[in-house]
């Protein structure tokens, strides 16, 4: 949960709404270094990504109350978070699917006669499609990211 911002009573209601966008947009970026730096910690990236949502409606409401260089943030935040979303999915493919690869071969070792088990090569290309494209997805989020820094 992002730390509370204190406003100041009395304030112009954009400069107040800037303020937060400025909160939020440091904790976003405070979990992003964290995110990149254990890429293969699901938590860390899917902690990043929530904590962007708030932010991304935030902008998204005061859009039309700023210029271009606003909007072109909010591009970026939002093309991050899209990266994030389909690397989550990968995320929770890849757990899902390495626990039914290995209850498909506890199963086929338990089975006695040849021929009973369940085939589990087509699961296994199923897992390593799904972590072959989230390290694509990966390499893509690197260097969105990387594009995005202050020019």
């Amino acid at each position: 949960m992002p730390p509370a911002v204190k406003l100041k009573q009395g304030g112009r209601f954009l400069d107040e709404a800037l303020h937060i966008v400025d909160s939020l947009r440091a904790r976003f970026l405070t979990l992003q270094e964290e995110a990149l730096r254990f890429p293969d910690e699901p938590e860390k990236l899917h902690e990043m990504r929530i904590a962007g949502k708030p932010l991304r409606y935030l902008m998204e409401s005061l859009e039309g109350s700023f210029g271009k260089e606003f909007k072109r943030s909010l591009s970026e935040l939002e093309e991050t978070l899209d990266l994030l979303g389909s690397i989550h999915d990968c995320d929770v493919a890849i757990a899902i699917l390495r626990a039914y690869h290995e209850e498909l071969s506890i199963a086929n070792a338990r089975a006695e006669e040849k021929g009973e088990g369940v085939p589990a090569r087509p699961v296994a290309a199923l897992l390593s499609n799904q972590q072959a494209m989230r390290n694509r997805l990966m390499r893509q989020l690197h260097r969105t990211l990387s594009l995005q820094q202050p020019r």
